[in-house]
């Protein structure tokens, strides 16, 4: 509470003075705590650090975010599956990797068991035709991927489902067999019988990733635990996703 109360000061400070001088100056910040009786590493609490001011930049200039408030500003910061605090398993699982791409993959695993889905995937996109970039997928059914499925959609087959998929943060669908569904391309799949899914959104509007559950063996009425997961997922996924992304690009630059 200190070091956000602090960092807040320096902000409103720095703009007072950037105003006086007559320039353009920004200050943000990301704050990271060790809490508990067995502690952590340094090198997890700076990367806690990093992933809370990569959210305070995309929040806009002059933002302070502690880390502990990524997860703590959804509906449900206590998701119990099982015995266990879901958001507390991927936060710790998430801040302490160092392949980023590989622990999305256990993730998926874990929550497809954790929620007995037949698919779970997350994909990263990229250009006009929103291509896959990068796809992570944990499939069950034997059926086929759904990065194949997706590939076989036209652009403007694409536009579209992300233009309806996009007009809320999740897109439920217990019947992907009803009349309305099977209207939209990613949903007409004789494979897959019920879909949560969510597209992941750049500031203005437009789609750069999705993530999303599936069920092929039955329609299911999806449960408010599922929906706040996944709502969860779709936002912390995002910062992580975006930091990688770019410290790529400061070592491509090196």
């Amino acid at each position: 509470v200190k070091a956000q109360a602090f960092a807040e000061q320096i902000t409103k400070a720095l703009s007072v003075s950037a105003f006086d001088l007559g320039c353009d100056l920004s200050f943000s910040a990301g704050i990271s705590s060790c809490e508990g009786k067995g502690g952590c590493s340094g090198d997890t609490m700076y990367k806690k650090a990093q992933i809370a001011l990569f959210d305070a930049k995309n929040n806009g200039k002059g933002t302070v975010v502690c880390f502990s408030d990524i997860s703590a500003g959804f509906k449900n910061p206590d998701i119990i599956v099982n015995g266990e605090n879901v958001v507390e398993y991927v936060m710790n699982k998430l801040s302490s990797c160092t392949d980023i791409r590989r622990q999305i993959n256990e993730l998926l695993e874990y929550l497809g068991k954790q929620f007995a889905l037949t698919d779970a995937y997350a994909a990263e996109l990229g250009g006009s035709d929103n291509k896959i970039v990068s796809f992570y997928e944990w499939n069950t059914s034997g059926g086929r991927p759904v990065s194949e499925l997706y590939n076989e959609m036209t652009i403007s087959d694409r536009t579209a489902a992300f233009e309806y998929l996009a007009s809320s943060d999740i897109y439920y669908c217990s019947d992907c067999a009803s009349a309305k569904e099977r209207s939209i391309p990613l949903t007409a799949s004789d494979d897959i019988k019920s879909m949560l899914c969510s597209v992941l959104t750049d500031k203005d509007g437009n789609p750069w990733g999705m993530i999303g559950f599936n069920d092929r063996n039955r329609k299911r009425l999806w449960t408010q635990q599922e929906t706040d997961t996944l709502r969860f997922m779709a936002h912390i996924l995002g910062v992580f996703l975006k930091h990688d992304r770019e410290i790529d690009n400061i070592l491509l630059w090196k």
